[in-house]
């Protein structure tokens, strides 16, 4: 088996998370952190940190539920979709035109 190969999609959280936090600070409120935000939504540290880290190659829909409420944002905000060597540019419909 070759190397793994690289995944055009990936995690947007430490972005979202960023963002969360100059909210806060403007607020003067405590920053969010990894562990306060499994806590808070939910959901078990190791599995956030690897989603967060982009160790993850499948992402639970009840995991982006409790991140999109959390954060009150669309999962578009928490994935991000980076086509890479190989992968398709334009859909097939698109090309056939």
């Amino acid at each position: 088996m070759q190397g793994a190969a690289t995944m055009p999609v990936r995690s947007n959280l430490r972005v979202v998370m960023a963002r969360e936090n100059l909210k806060r600070a403007e607020a003067g409120r405590r920053p969010v952190t990894l562990r306060g935000l499994a806590r808070e939504a939910g959901l078990t540290l190791s599995a956030l940190s690897a989603f967060a880290a982009g160790q993850t190659r499948r992402v639970d829909f009840e995991t982006l539920d409790k991140l999109c409420s959390y954060f009150q944002i669309g999962v578009g905000d928490l994935l991000v979709w980076e086509p890479g060597e190989g992968s398709p540019q334009e859909r097939p419909s698109q090309a056939a035109e």
